[in-house]
């Protein structure tokens, strides 16, 4: 599976603006995602174009949290367009869990604020 978006640097990058939502993100990021070849398991990519199709069926992780037995925090940017701030406001109500919300951040956390995700698993870590 080829992505035609990837054959366009000026679409990526305005797809990744709108799905990362920060102007933290370094603009090599986008060098970085173009010279990526998608290589994935035919079987990933089928549940990826399931997930975010028009006709998504939309995997849920919320009622797998009840299971887990260390330690969980939410965290979540508050202009994530891929999955809602209010998806984890209610996870967290549901299994009385810390929800952190970062303001100003989109959905890929890891490369807009990775040292306030590894302070949040530092602060995890310590507390088990």
């Amino acid at each position: 599976f080829v992505n035609p978006l990837l054959s366009s640097k000026r679409l990526l990058k305005v797809l990744m603006r709108q799905v990362v939502l920060s102007g933290k993100v370094d603009a090599s990021l986008f060098d970085e995602v173009a010279a990526t070849e998608l290589s994935l398991p035919a079987a990933f990519m089928g549940w990826l174009r399931s997930e975010v199709g028009w006709l998504a069926h939309r995997h849920h992780d919320a009622p797998i949290l009840a299971d887990l037995t260390c330690p969980v925090q939410l965290v979540h940017g508050t202009r994530d367009l891929v999955v809602p701030v209010s998806d984890s406001q209610r996870a967290a109500e549901r299994y009385n869990l810390p929800l952190t919300q970062l303001k100003g951040y989109g959905h890929w956390l890891p490369r807009q604020a990775p040292e306030v995700l590894e302070q949040h698993v530092h602060n995890m870590i310590a507390l088990s």
